[in-house]
Parts: structure tokens; sequence; C-alpha cells
């Protein structure tokens, strides 16, 4: 599964699939084939699938929300989510390699904006901006030595 100490905005690749042990007789002994498969969306089309190969786009991020005039943390909200991509289609050998450079910087570009919106969006307080008439400050001039 997803390493449980990722943090920040990344690609997490899992390379490790399934099989079975044989016994002496030739019959499957072991078979780990279909366990624990993940659910897996198709890049392409959207559609969903299982697979126990993939990989994920990830942000792990932590928001903020700080008042503009004292500067003082007023909230913090984590927020960890991810998407598990794959092509069932794909013939590559690498998994890294199955999706596209530019499908999987699309993917992590929307998941990034949806990982932010929803860690404001579940702040107590919410995000507000009050506009308020510009004063003008005095300038100071550097003392010279």
């Amino acid at each position: 599964g997803m390493g449980p100490k990722l943090h920040g905005l990344g690609v997490y690749v899992q390379p490790l699939t399934g099989g079975s042990l044989e016994g002496q007789d030739g019959n499957p002994e072991i078979d780990v084939r279909n366990q624990g498969a993940s659910d897996t969306t198709n890049p392409e089309d959207g559609q969903k699938n299982k697979s126990k190969v993939y990989v994920a786009p990830y942000s792990y991020i932590q928001v903020y929300v700080i008042d503009a005039k004292t500067m003082r943390v007023l909230e913090k909200n984590a927020r960890h989510d991810f998407t598990k991509l794959n092509d069932p289609t794909s013939v590559a050998l690498d998994v890294g390699r199955s999706i596209p450079p530019e499908v999987l910087a699309t993917s992590v570009g929307s998941l990034i904006e949806r990982s932010a919106a929803r860690a404001i969006g579940e702040t107590e307080i919410g995000a507000n901006v009050t506009i308020q008439e510009v004063k003008p400050v005095a300038v100071s001039t550097p003392a010279k030595k």
C-alpha cells in the first residue's frame, strides 16, 4: 500500500504484484494473485478497476490559517489525499512508465488543487479576505555608518 511516512507532494509507485506457489502435484498451493488489490482508476477513460500495481500521485499537506494583521496562527489543518492510477492496457514492464508523463502531470496538478481546496474548506474559520483602504506608511531611510 501507500507508504505511511510520505509527506509533501509526489508520486508513489507500487510495482509489486502477487503470484502463486505450486505444490508437488503441480496445482497452486498458495495463490495470492487476487489478494490485496487496490481500487484504481484508469487515467485514460476514468474507469474504476482493481490492481496490485499502480502509480499514485499524493498530496500530504498542512494548511495554516494566519491572521494577516498579527501573523498569529489561528488554525492548522492536515490533509492527506492520493489517487491510485493503473492503465490495464499498458504493456510497460516498468510500472512507473505505464502512465504517460503528461497524463501524470495533469493528474498531480488536479489532485493538488482538490487537496488544497478541501483543506481550506475544512477549516472551522474558513477563508475570507477583508479589503480596507490603503494607508500610506512613512519610508524610513537606513542610518549611515
